[in-house]
């Protein structure tokens, strides 16, 4: 089974159908493979997989950021200071 480590440092498994869809489609192209090709087929399917969640989550917290920063806009119109306070509670620098 795959293995990777989460943000707190356990070790969590993999998904397990990443590497056997990595691995089926591999060994219909092939037909053969050896046990070093198999292990880098499931660590480039793991590794590609690790990449689009990095880059989900990412975009998950980018709008956040502007979710939060829309807010803080809005909380201005009616009271600068109280705009800024909330802005600052919640990280978004103001000018």
């Amino acid at each position: 089974m795959c293995r990777r480590e989460n943000r707190h440092g356990s070790v969590i498994p993999a998904p397990p159908s990443v590497p056997v869809r990595a691995l089926t489609a591999e060994l219909l192209n092939r037909r053969t493979m050896a046990g070093a090709e198999v292990d880098e087929v499931i660590a480039a399917a793991v590794a590609a997989k690790s990449i689009g969640d990095e880059h989900q989550r990412r975009a998950a917290w980018k709008r956040i950021e502007q979710s939060a920063a829309s807010f803080a806009d809005l909380c201005v119109v009616g009271n600068r200071a109280a705009g800024c306070a909330i802005a600052s509670a919640i990280g978004v620098k103001m000018g």
